[in-house]
Order: C-alpha cells, then sequence, then structure tokens
C-alpha cells in the first residue's frame, strides 16, 4: 500500500517538473505578474498534493523519500532558472552581432526575474518540505499503534545489535589482551626469579672458585718449596758424585803405584834368590 503512494507521488513530481520547465522557460509567453509566482505556486499545489499522499503513507522511508521529493522539485526549479538565464545571455549574445543589437534593459529585468525564481522555488522547497513532514509526525505519533511502536523497538534493537556486537568483542578482546598481559607479568616474574637465583649460584661459585684457587696457590708454593728442596738433594748429590768420580781417581792412580811396587819387589826377591 505505502508502495503505491510513492509511485503516485514519483507520478505527481515528473509533472510538475515538465510544468515548472514550461512555466519557467517559456516565461514570455505568460504575463509578467503571473510567470513570477507561478513557480511557487506549483511547488506550494506540490506540496498540498504531497500532504495529502502522505495521509495514506505509514512508512517511514516512503515518507521521507515523498517529503523529500518537495524540495528536490525547488530545487529543481532553481537550476531551471538559471538554466534559462544562461540561454538568454546566450541569445543576447547572438542579438549583439546583428544589426538590431541587446536591449540592455531587458537582459538585466532577465537576470533579476531568473534570479527571483531560483531563489524563491529553493525557499519554498525547503519551507513546504519541513511543514509536510512535521505534520506527518505529529500524526504518526498520534495513530501510532502498539504494532508500529514494536516495530519501531525492532528496528532500534536491530540498530544497536551491532553496538552491541562491537561492545561484546573488544570486551573479549579486553579480557584476551588482560590473560595476556597477566600471562607476561608471570613469565617475567619467572624470569626475573630465575635471574636471581642464576645470581645467587654464580655468587656462591665465584666465592667456591675463590677458595679453591687459594689453595691451589697454596699448593703451588708447597710445591715449589719440595721443588727448590729436591734442588739442593739433587745439587748434594752432584757434588758426592764428583767426589767419588775423584776418589775412585785416587784410587786407581794408588791401584798403579801398589802394582809397581809389588813388580819391583818381585824382582828384588828374584835376584836374592
Amino acid at each position: 500500500m505505502n508502495y503505491k503512494y510513492c509511485v503516485y507521488g514519483n507520478l505527481f513530481f515528473l509533472l510538475f517538473s515538465a510544468g515548472g520547465f514550461g512555466g519557467i522557460f517559456f516565461n514570455h509567453l505568460i504575463p509578467w505578474e503571473y510567470s513570477f509566482s507561478l513557480p511557487v505556486g506549483m511547488v506550494a499545489l506540490y506540496a498540498a498534493i504531497t500532504g495529502l499522499l502522505m495521509k495514506k503513507i505509514s512508512d517511514p522511508e516512503c515518507a521521507d523519500h515523498t517529503a523529500d521529493s518537495i524540495y528536490f522539485l525547488g530545487f529543481l526549479y532553481t537550476l531551471i532558472a538559471l538554466v534559462s538565464l544562461f540561454f538568454r545571455f546566450y541569445r543576447a549574445d547572438a542579438a549583439a552581432a546583428g544589426p538590431a543589437g541587446t536591449d540592455t534593459g531587458a537582459l538585466v529585468d532577465a537576470v533579476f526575474f531568473y534570479l527571483g525564481i531560483s531563489v524563491t522555488t529553493s525557499i519554498a522547497g525547503v519551507l513546504f518540505r519541513s511543514m509536510i513532514r512535521g505534520g506527518w509526525l505529529g500524526r504518526r505519533s498520534r495513530t501510532q499503534t502498539p504494532e508500529d511502536s514494536r516495530e519501531l523497538l525492532q528496528a532500534i534493537a536491530d540498530t544497536l545489535d551491532p553496538v552491541r556486537q562491537y561492545l561484546e568483542e573488544r570486551s573479549s578482546r579486553a579480557e584476551e589482551m588482560e590473560r595476556r598481559e597477566e600471562q607476561y607479568l608471570n613469565s617475567l616474574g619467572k624470569f626475573i626469579r630465575a635471574t636471581d637465583d642464576f645470581s645467587s649460584q654464580l655468587s656462591r661459585a665465584r666465592e667456591d672458585l675463590s677458595g679453591q684457587l687459594v689453595q691451589f696457590s697454596d699448593a703451588v708454593g708447597q710445591h715449589r718449596e719440595g721443588m727448590r728442596e729436591f734442588s739442593r738433594l739433587s745439587s748434594s748429590f752432584t757434588a758426592a758424585a764428583d767426589e767419588m768420580a775423584r776418589f775412585s781417581l785416587g784410587s786407581r792412580e794408588l791401584n798403579s803405584v801398589l802394582d809397581s811396587l809389588i813388580t819391583l819387589l818381585e824382582s828384588k826377591v828374584e835376584r836374592v834368590r
């Protein structure tokens, strides 16, 4: 049902658009006092017809479309008036090239005429659109049924549902971030504790190593003393060996002397015999 009245409104819009174009572009065929007020009157008549149609319309989208067409009709008349003004300028330039020249006074009147139409039709479109739209909203608030209220609430709920989903998603993300942050803090605490344990173990190992180095130094000192004693004993053994070598040499010389003496004695004994 609403769609049918929207179609009627579109047909009236086309009809008034064509009528307004004729009334503005061919205004020289109409008396001046009627040609200037005709576009505004057509906007007002279209607004009245649109108001009657909107009494049968209950769908908000269809009502918005129908009410907005009043403003669009006024704005369309504004554009038609500007196009007509440009066309008059073009005709004036073409006439200026001819022998008759251009009527400057008529051209100035045409400029003010079309500018006046362009301004008044836009104002009329905005004004009547607001009036018709406000009247429809007032009637709707008075005649709204529980079913309409339920549909409105459902539409609001459908509109807020993405917001709710977005907030739930943000909440879940915040919880996930909080959980990960807690895991990170726990891991960081474990790392700090492990670092402290390693530092304490390293300190104990350093102390143990220092003690072992002291013991090793003492042992090396003792070993050095032993080596010195061994060196002294070696020197003593070397001196004794030298003495024994000299004693052995003396013994061999003594044996040689004794052998010579014995040989001499034996020879004398032989002679005595």
